[in-house]
C-alpha cells in the first residue's frame, strides 16, 4: 500500500486517530499532501492514549493496520513505523515507567519482532 492508503486505513480503523489527525492536519499549511512521518508521529500519541484508556477497543484494529503495513510495506515505510511509532512508544514507556507488556501483547508478529529490536537497542 502506498503512504496515502496507509494513512486512510489508519483513519478508518480508529475514531480517535481520525479525530486527532483532523485536528492536526487542519492546523497545517494548506496544499501540502499529508506526510506518513507526521501521521505516524500522531499515531504514536494516539496509541499511547489508547493504552491508557480504550473504551471502544480501537487499539487492536489500529495495530492490525500497522502490522499489515509493516509486513507488506516498503523499506522506507518500515523504517518510519520503527522510528515514529515503536521508538516513540519505547521512549514514552521509559519516561513514564509504564509497562510495555500491554502493547507487546497486541502487536502482530512482525511489529513484535521489531519492538524487541527497538527495546534491545
Amino acid at each position: 500500500m502506498n503512504d496515502a492508503e496507509f494513512i486512510v486505513r489508519l483513519r478508518r480503523s480508529s475514531p480517535r486517530f481520525e479525530s486527532w489527525w483532523r485536528s492536526t492536519t487542519d492546523a497545517s499549511p494548506g496544499g501540502e499532501p499529508p506526510a506518513l512521518a507526521d501521521a505516524l508521529t500522531d499515531l504514536a500519541i494516539v496509541i499511547d492514549q489508547l493504552l491508557d484508556r480504550d473504551k471502544r477497543r480501537e487499539l487492536p484494529a489500529l495495530l492490525a493496520v500497522v502490522e499489515e503495513a509493516y509486513h507488506t510495506g516498503t523499506p522506507e515505510q518500515r523504517l518510519l513505523v520503527r522510528r515514529h511509532v515503536l521508538e516513540a512508544l519505547r521512549e514514552s514507556c521509559a519516561l513514564t515507567g509504564a509497562s510495555s507488556r500491554p502493547l507487546e501483547a497486541l502487536l502482530g508478529p512482525e511489529c513484535r519482532a521489531a519492538w524487541a529490536d527497538v527495546v534491545r537497542a
